[in-house]
């Protein structure tokens, strides 16, 4: 994982249950907008989340990501296990577990 998980997860709770859903009661119950009020929140909070998060994405130090991920790699004694795809094997799996008829 790149480390920026929990950034972004502040960045939605803060966004969505501290700031869109206390606004939607707001001005849906208090205000009296209803229904109407929520459809005119939610595209607002949403962008406002949107461009924060790419931001955070966007100014992230990436040969520092880069460089931790490969010094963890390099660390690790495990061996590194080749995988490849091949439509083949996933034919052989899907008709091993469908019933014959």
């Amino acid at each position: 994982a790149l480390g920026m998980q929990w950034r972004m997860a502040g960045i939605i709770f803060v966004c969505i249950w501290l700031g869109a859903l206390p606004a939607m009661f707001y001005f849906s119950f208090s205000r009296k907008g209803e229904l109407d009020a929520v459809w005119d929140i939610l595209p607002v909070s949403y962008s406002v989340m949107q461009i924060l998060l790419a931001g955070l994405y966007l100014n992230a130090d990436w040969e520092t990501i880069a460089n931790q991920i490969h010094n963890q790699r390099a660390s690790d004694s495990r061996p590194v296990e080749s995988h490849t795809f091949s439509f083949a094997a996933v034919q052989e799996e899907r008709d091993s577990l469908l019933p014959l008829n």
